[in-house]
């Protein structure tokens, strides 16, 4: 929802005579405000998991138990740790994913056939997800370990940057890459091949 607003929004401002036709700068634009969007409202929740995925054995009852240690240890500001690396992340991935996914999605009309398959667009949705985790992954990487960080204390960036480098090198911000990929394509291919389906379904117009 929020992409195609963007979108919109970018061609509103448009000269009446400039063309209508939506630039690769705009699509990234448009993408990185969905993926900000996005992140923000979801952020609590997704801290949570990780705490709840990485917690030790019984640390946790639930969603709220977790959600309360969170809130009783740093306040409401405790569901945003790691919040600002999160938006850093999250601006070059969705900026990339969804510009090169409609960038495949236009070439592959132009070039093959008047009408998308849903394989061509799982296909397209899966170059777009490899090449957006693959350019954003060490940000996403810091944000997770960031996430993780318990207690009062404000955990900081350049030292969990340091200990990375000296105890894994360079590569250990790659460190979990590929059952990442495995785990981002179908999800995100699917997810691509059932909005274009329901834009379908529901006559809505897009750029």
């Amino acid at each position: 929802m929020a992409y195609e607003q963007a979108k919109f929004f970018l061609i509103r401002k448009k000269d009446a005579e400039s063309s209508t036709e939506i630039s690769v700068g705009e699509r990234f634009i448009a993408g990185s405000f969905a993926g900000t969007v996005g992140q923000t409202v979801t952020y609590p929740l997704e801290l949570v998991k990780i705490r709840l995925a990485l917690g030790k054995t019984n640390e946790y009852r639930g969603i709220i138990h977790a959600a309360k240690s969170v809130y009783l240890n740093r306040g409401i500001k405790g569901f945003f740790q790691g919040y600002v690396l999160s938006v850093i992340g999250i601006i070059p991935y969705a900026g990339i994913n969804l510009t090169v996914y409609e960038t495949l999605k236009g070439y592959s009309t132009e070039n093959f056939s008047d009408r998308y398959s849903t394989l061509q667009l799982l296909a397209c949705g899966a170059i777009a997800t490899t090449c957006g985790v693959v350019c954003c992954y060490p940000l996403a990487l810091l944000r997770t370990q960031i996430q993780a960080t318990k207690g009062s204390r404000k955990p900081e960036m350049m030292n969990i940057v340091k200990d990375i480098v000296l105890t894994q090198g360079i590569s250990g911000f790659y460190r979990g890459l590929t059952p990442n990929i495995i785990k981002v394509i179908p999800a995100v291919s699917v997810g691509y091949a059932i909005y274009e389906a329901s834009l379908k379904t529901l006559d809505v117009k897009t750029l």
